[in-house]
């Protein structure tokens, strides 16, 4: 059965529904960043660039943006998402977007989904390549991290801004169609709710007032995961850090995540210069975070009364659990000396610490 204008996802999903295409550029766009420029596509071929730096500006689309009576048709509404609302108290409603969209039929065409580039998507499902501007804007942004607001914006990035709108309504069109062909209105309502938890990432983690109140170890904290393979799991957490997971052990407890779930963890790690924060699985039971605290059927206790109750299901011949003897003297000893167990002797270190 077709949905109808008295069901509140309508606009979303019905073509015929009023909509306009919308993306955002700025300065480290997202919670903690600074939107400088929006784009509109209107559905009768207008498009619009939009100064957000100038006051009242973003301000005054909120009646639209808000609005459940008219679709926005983004692809990857994350980052716009959490900027519209933390700097202008904006709530996105209403939205498609197409990265979501394409994930629940990949998902269901039995194929590996993944984070589809806009790109991507134009070239698959409308056979449309990117001009070469493109790829010179995308220097310009990795070289020139205030690009986007510096003013006047020359013909170069106008055309790099409207290349991002102007297929938007044309993408969600296809591929409401194929849903409809292929999984029905299930399928099309799976792609409403996938576009609705992109849009819920603006309340991940707002009980942190900054980045660095998270990047503490054994902080917990929602994880959005956003690329998963078989070497590592990455995860957007509405903070300007990106969150990833990568020893085997930590994996193994991921395993039923999938791409756009959200996902309670804890700190176990974090980078040199912050950037990452390395996450494990959140256990009411278990501090996994913490190698002398996770589970095991036996206790331990070293040289130095360090107590720790798990051997890693990756130790042996493979190697250890990378967080379970990372920073550790001992990682430079011969594989038989258990680093907890290394003596004063092994270890290089005077008799007389040994003793205290």
């Amino acid at each position: 059965e077709s949905p109808r204008p008295s069901d509140s996802s309508w606009p979303v999903l019905a073509v015929e529904a009023p909509a306009i295409g919308l993306d955002c550029e700025g300065v480290r766009l997202g919670r903690f960043g600074r939107i400088c420029v929006v784009q509109l596509a209107a559905s009768d071929g207008r498009l619009f660039v939009l100064d957000a730096l100038r006051p009242g500006v973003v301000e005054a689309l909120q009646p639209l943006l808000e609005s459940r009576a008219v679709a926005k048709v983004v692809h990857d509404c994350r980052e716009d998402s959490a900027a519209l609302f933390q700097q202008h108290g904006i709530r996105l409603r209403a939205v498609f977007d197409t990265q979501a969209a394409e994930t629940v039929l990949l998902r269901h065409a039995g194929k590996t989904p993944h984070q589809v580039s806009f790109s991507e998507l134009l070239r698959n499902r409308l056979q449309v390549e990117d001009p070469p501007d493109i790829a010179e804007v995308k220097t310009m942004m990795v070289e020139d991290a205030r690009l986007w607001s510096r003013r006047p914006l020359n013909a170069l990035l106008l055309r790099y801004v409207l290349h991002g709108v102007d297929r938007l309504q044309a993408l969600r069109g296809v591929l409401l169609q194929e849903a409809e062909q292929v999984g029905g209105a299930a399928l099309v309502e799976d792609i409403a709710s996938a576009s609705e938890r992109s849009t819920d990432y603006c309340l991940l983690n707002q009980e942190f007032p900054t980045a660095a109140s998270m990047a503490k170890i054994g902080t917990r904290l929602w994880a959005y995961v956003a690329a998963k393979t078989t070497q590592g799991m990455y995860f957007k957490l509405n903070a300007g850090r990106v969150g990833c997971v990568t020893t085997p052990s930590a994996l193994s407890r991921f395993s039923d995540v999938e791409l756009g779930d959200a996902v309670l963890c804890c700190v176990s790690g974090v980078s040199i210069n912050g950037t990452y924060l390395f996450l494990d699985r959140y256990d009411p039971d278990w501090d996994y975070f913490d190698h002398q605290l996770r589970p095991s059927s036996d206790r331990e206790v070293g040289a130095y009364g360090r107590e720790h109750r798990y051997r890693t299901s990756v130790a042996g011949e493979d190697g250890a659990d990378p967080l379970l003897v990372r920073g550790l003297p001992a990682l430079e000893l011969a594989e038989a000396v258990d680093a907890w167990e290394a003596g004063y002797e092994d270890l290089g270190l005077p008799a007389a610490l040994d003793e205290r």
